[in-house]
């Protein structure tokens, strides 16, 4: 499915649901669907009962299999076989319904009732458009930030933060011809549509990581946050100064900061372990470890966890301009306008990251340039033959037109490297303990009695 086995999606959550007597699910009469907001809204508008759900939106929920765009048959079986009949239809994205019915129809379906559609009048500019069923949130992004070749890696960081690639995989039966999931373990493979996927990995706390570290330690005045980054800033020269010159005496006076390692999973882990229960940690403390020390370590944390998630995606596009090195093209305003986080990204990546001026909203964007591609796709297919309705995305690609760009140091990148094995050590070692520290007071009571006795 391209997704793990996690909370975060559909099944768990699917079979909780129907497992839970009260649920209002189980006391639903009649013939019912699940709906994506989408549809459900489309459906509502356009006066029908259904409508599919995206190959985009089903793969976000862990049920699709993104090679054969069909469910999954291994997902199915663990779904209760009333969830099963209830699951929508498939259909890309840009499938659409055709503007808003005057009247509603009977429950026959046949004819037309007077009763007139509330949105008819309600929308109507909308009475003759065009609906097209939903597309994820981070595939619009990609698509938007210019992202959509192998030599291009979409990175935002807002109150979470992701990194994420767009490739060409055409859906298929033959198993041979797809890339295998299991070497993508640790990040996720949603569909796009029928053509490409999306590739990527997501961090639960970005800059709410750093808003945590700030509330924290008192900074909240905005004098008290600058005056705590310069000082941070200092550290990163000293430390880059050593590592540029090899100087070890002056390295080891800088490692204060660089002894500090931290597990920042505040809300839990998504990319790269998915680890339920897993909990933010800090190794290294001291009385004598500073505040711009402690500030320091956040951010290299959320920037060392960026990398794992980057270091995996340039790895699953080897079939794909491989001898290309890719760039970053950043979006997020929690990286526009934090210079040092940024350059922290691009150092530790070891890769280019772009601010394009022409992506400040690139979900948006990136909505209103898949809907144009379906478009102009229909138009082809229209007054040709079938076979040329497949939109291939790389064949867009846009110009960049960047106005900040951080280059990566090599020096840097050496040093970032190290603390990136440090830091995947500390997690290794401290990950068997996330699931008791999640256990409720009573079951840690009794786990401790059985092995007392």
């Amino acid at each position: 499915t391209g997704s793990p086995l996690h909370t975060a999606y559909a099944i768990p959550q699917l079979r909780a649901m129907y497992q839970n007597e009260k649920c209002a699910v189980n006391h639903v009469q009649g013939n019912y669907q699940w709906q994506s907001l989408a549809s459900f809204c489309i459906a509502r508008w356009t006066a029908r009962t259904f409508l599919p759900i995206s190959y985009s939106e089903a793969s976000w929920t862990g049920l699709l299999n993104v090679q054969k765009c069909t469910y999954d048959e291994a997902a199915m079986e663990l779904l209760p076989m009333a969830c099963r009949k209830a699951l929508p239809a498939l259909a890309d994205y840009s499938e659409f319904v055709q503007g808003i019915p005057k009247n509603t129809p009977n429950k026959e379906g046949e004819d037309f009732k007077a009763e007139l559609n509330p949105y008819w009048t309600l929308f109507p500019e909308l009475q003759d458009c065009k609906f097209f069923l939903g597309i994820g949130d981070g595939a619009c992004a990609n698509i938007g930030s210019k992202c959509t070749t192998a030599s291009r890696i979409a990175v935002t960081i807002g109150t979470s933060a992701a990194a994420r690639i767009c490739l060409r995989y055409e859906s298929c039966l033959s198993a041979s011809s797809f890339f295998q999931i299991p070497k993508l373990q640790g990040l996720f493979c949603y569909r796009i549509d029928k053509s490409h996927v999306l590739i990527g990995g997501a961090l639960t706390d970005g800059g709410s990581a750093v808003e945590w570290a700030r509330q924290f330690l008192n900074l909240h005045s905005d004098c008290a946050f600058m005056d705590c980054m310069d000082q941070v800033q200092a550290l990163v020269n000293e430390e880059y100064k050593a590592a540029a010159t090899s100087d070890n005496e002056h390295l080891s006076k800088s490692k204060g900061a660089q002894e500090l390692v931290v597990a920042p999973f505040l809300s839990g882990e998504r990319s790269t372990g998915f680890r339920d229960g897993a909990t933010g940690a800090v190794l290294g403390l001291t009385r004598g470890t500073t505040s711009a020390e402690f500030f320091k370590s956040v951010l290299e944390g959320c920037a060392l966890r960026l990398k794992a998630v980057l270091d995996l995606i340039i790895a699953s596009r080897y079939e794909q301009a491989s001898s290309v090195t890719p760039v970053i093209i950043a979006s997020g305003k929690a990286m526009e306008n934090n210079d040092l986080w940024r350059q922290m990204i691009a150092d530790s990546s070891g890769l280019r990251v772009i601010f394009d001026k022409d992506t400040e909203e690139a979900t948006i964007r990136g909505a209103a340039q898949l809907v144009a591609f379906a478009l102009q796709a229909t138009k082809i297919s229209s007054s040709s033959s079938p076979d040329v309705q497949t939109f291939i995305l790389s064949s867009q690609e846009e110009e960049i037109h960047p106005f900040k760009t951080s280059e990566p140091r090599l020096a840097a990148t050496a040093f970032y490297r190290e603390k990136a094995l440090a830091q995947n050590a500390f997690i290794s070692a401290i990950a068997p303990l996330f699931s008791i520290t999640s256990l409720s007071g009573e079951r840690i009571d009794q786990l401790s009695n059985n092995k007392n006795k």
